[in-house]
């Protein structure tokens, strides 16, 4: 490895547009955003206070947006030896071997991609003495995973990082300080952590008598507006006075500790039950490996995969969450991260089944 110096190059325009980016498109069309070379370097700096990054640094980023951080910090990267277009089924063995041959310091990724590198550690017994960092994010973190992450790698932190393609970051979070946050109050929704200082952010009601509402947000690194796309920046961009505020589409509420909590999309709530709480309810329990809330003919279904469940699992996820549980093999998830539920498709499988 070597890292290589050069005089960065003039920009004549900071607003020129410096890299075209797309939404992965897991709630609707994929919309473009042409970011300049001014909202790059506001994003690089507000990841800087978080993702800090000193000599002699390796990094292995798995996603673009960290991968520009960590070169535009002079950090040594290294790509990993898998195909990231389907982080939840990458063989974990080789990308482990590349962490321990090159002493990787900090590495990033969903939480499908430390799923199987959680997954490999506890079987291997591997260790990675010079993992100091791991920032995972992209869709909920499920508790159980940080809780595994904790175990097989001590002395790393675990940061889980929330944000969109139109604002990164948002919030963070130290998962292994709030690890019993984690752990214990998945019914409340997904815990995602402090707002950045760099960042005005507003819960805007959606619904008299409930405690949630859309999550908006302002500030120098949140994208001004989609790339020939006036629709989409009607539905998402807000002018309020001198502050332009982006509607992320996410639901949730601020806890009295100042910290964030997601529990679904906007509309996706069914019958009063937000899929983030119901999710997370049922995965704290040990026979359920994943699960996924959609409203199937006026109906609240949750698909569940489940492994050794006792024979009255239908009976005890029922009064845990409320929803009716289904058990399928697999519940389809998205492309990029290969962790949020894909509610579109979920409904279609869902529907053939009990129409079945």
């Amino acid at each position: 490895l070597q890292t290589v110096k050069a005089d960065p190059v003039p920009i004549n325009d900071a607003q020129a547009p410096a890299l075209l980016t797309f939404t992965s498109g897991t709630t609707g069309q994929p919309k473009a955003i042409a970011r300049s070379h001014d909202f790059l370097l506001n994003q690089h700096r507000v990841l800087h206070d978080h993702m800090p990054f000193r000599a002699g640094d390796v990094d292995l980023p798995t996603l673009p947006v960290f991968l520009l951080h960590s070169l535009a910090s002079g950090a040594t990267c290294v790509i990993a030896d898998a195909d990231l277009k389907t982080v939840a089924s990458v063989d974990p063995a080789p990308v482990i071997r590349q962490m321990i041959d090159h002493g990787i310091t900090s590495t990033s990724g969903s939480p499908a991609f430390f799923r199987q590198l959680a997954d490999h550690l506890i079987r291997s017994e591997a260790q990675l003495p010079s993992l100091r960092h791991i920032y995972t994010g992209g869709a909920r973190v499920p508790a159980d995973l940080v809780d595994d992450l904790a175990r097989v790698l001590p002395e790393t932190s675990i940061h889980v990082v929330y944000g969109s393609t139109e604002a990164e970051p948002i919030a963070v979070l130290d998962a292994r300080e709030h690890r019993d946050a984690l752990l214990r109050s998945t019914h409340r929704g997904a815990l995602v952590g402090t707002p950045v200082p760099a960042i005005k952010l507003r819960i805007d009601p959606i619904q008299d008598g409930q405690p949630f509402g859309e999550i908006w947000v302002a500030g120098p690194h949140v994208n001004p507006g989609y790339l020939d796309n006036p629709e989409a920046d009607a539905a998402h961009k807000v002018q309020d006075g001198d502050t332009l505020w982006h509607r992320t589409g996410d639901v949730g509420q601020m806890d009295d500790q100042g910290q964030l909590w997601l529990v679904g999309r906007v509309g996706e709530s069914v019958g009063g039950l937000w899929p983030l709480v119901v999710e997370g309810t049922a995965e704290a329990m040990p026979f359920v490996k994943k699960a996924g809330l959609v409203e199937v003919m006026g109906r609240a279904i949750m698909a569940v995969e489940l492994s050794h469940p006792p024979e009255d699992w239908m009976n005890v996820l029922h009064d845990h969450t409320k929803a009716e549980p289904v058990q399928v093999e697999a519940i389809p998830v998205d492309a990029r991260h290969n962790a949020k539920v894909d509610r579109v498709k979920l409904a279609r499988m869902l529907t053939a089944i009990l129409a079945g």
